[in-house]
């Protein structure tokens, strides 16, 4: 999945930024250093939370001139994109020419557009804003309080910041998730009917979780993911019945360690790493995977809630070139 990002950049590169990890956007475009930075909002929680790679343009948000060459320049540098979002950018001329342009263009016809609303829009004037848009172009909604890695403190988000990992089925709630406001089900379920992509909260575990609120007025809790790859293999049953096996082991020592550490620091985080790795180097022993890579530090933290960090957790398995990864809180 790639997701193309348009919005102002603090380095203001002159050419279009292409990357597979946050940490390279943050090098390249700047430092996640202000909440009003949305560009690298989006590409942190896009390749958080799913998405492979963000290809992203520097533009003045407030000019209609610069946004609509930065789409341009975008659309032709990066013919593979599957959804093109405009952080905060609420304008609807602004919006306009940028549907136009993609209409016009020769990108993948399923590509799509993901919009913002007016901050302060009624719930009439988003239905009636989206009603003027193409079938390729959503707004999102509402704004969303999020721990993005590397802030100290909760940053509340337009929502197309957000969206593209659930809009485009690479996750089925979204993971840095800090704070919801209260949405009723009548305004849900009047959005989600109009086409908007209306973001609600979810309790995954002990997780707040987003999820992505359906025109069919469900949660889309188990969307699937778009397959390219021709080599995509299936789980025989025995691989499957060990990975539950080995799921419930470290979902165990993890639950030791958060009883013995009430505070979320890197004590725990510690903690929790040695945990896993323990578990995972008998699983080594007897040959039941070939490596492994854990990690509980400040950025993993944050993907989870203030009382429950993550324990990232990447396995390889023998006679295969496949990967696993758990994400514990």
């Amino acid at each position: 999945m790639n997701l193309g990002i348009v919005q102002s950049l603090p380095n203001a590169p002159a050419h279009v930024v292409r990357t597979d990890s946050f940490s390279k956007f943050q090098a390249i475009c700047g430092l996640i250093e202000r909440d009003d930075y949305l560009a690298a909002h989006a590409a942190c929680h896009a390749t958080m939370n799913g998405i492979d790679r963000t290809t992203a343009v520097h533009a003045d948000p407030s000019q209609l001139s610069s946004v609509v060459e930065a789409v341009e320049r975008l659309i032709d540098a990066a013919e593979d994109l599957d959804a093109i979002v405009l952080p905060g950018i609420s304008d609807a001329q602004i919006q306009d020419d940028v549907c136009s342009i993609c209409a016009k263009s020769s990108a993948r016809r399923d590509m799509v557009v993901l919009l913002d609303p007016e901050e302060r829009a009624s719930i009439e004037e988003i239905v009636a804003r989206q009603k003027c848009l193409p079938r390729f172009a959503t707004l999102t909604w509402p704004r969303i309080q999020t721990v993005t890695p590397g802030r100290r403190s909760a940053d509340k988000l337009p929502a197309s910041c957000l969206a593209a990992p659930l809009v485009l089925g690479c996750a089925p709630y979204l993971r840095g998730v800090h704070d919801m406001p209260d949405i009723s089900l009548d305004a849900a379920q009047t959005l989600a009917h109009s086409g908007v992509a209306v973001l609600v909260g979810k309790v995954v575990g002990r997780r707040r979780v987003v999820a992505l609120y359906g025109s069919s007025g469900s949660l889309r809790t188990e969307m699937a993911p778009k397959v390219d790859a021709p080599d995509v293999q299936v789980f025989a049953d025995e691989e499957s019945a060990f990975e539950a096996q080995l799921q419930a082991t470290l979902q165990d020592a993890c639950a030791t360690c958060l009883a013995a550490h009430p505070t979320n620091n890197r004590d725990l985080w510690g903690a929790l790493a040695r945990c896993a790795t323990a578990v995972l180097m008998r699983a080594k022993s007897r040959g039941q995977i070939v490596d492994y890579h854990v990690r509980c530090d400040e950025e993993t933290a944050s993907w989870g809630t203030p009382d429950a960090p993550v324990v990232e957790i990447i396995l390889k398995y023998p006679k295969r070139v496949r990967s696993i990864r758990f994400d514990f809180c």
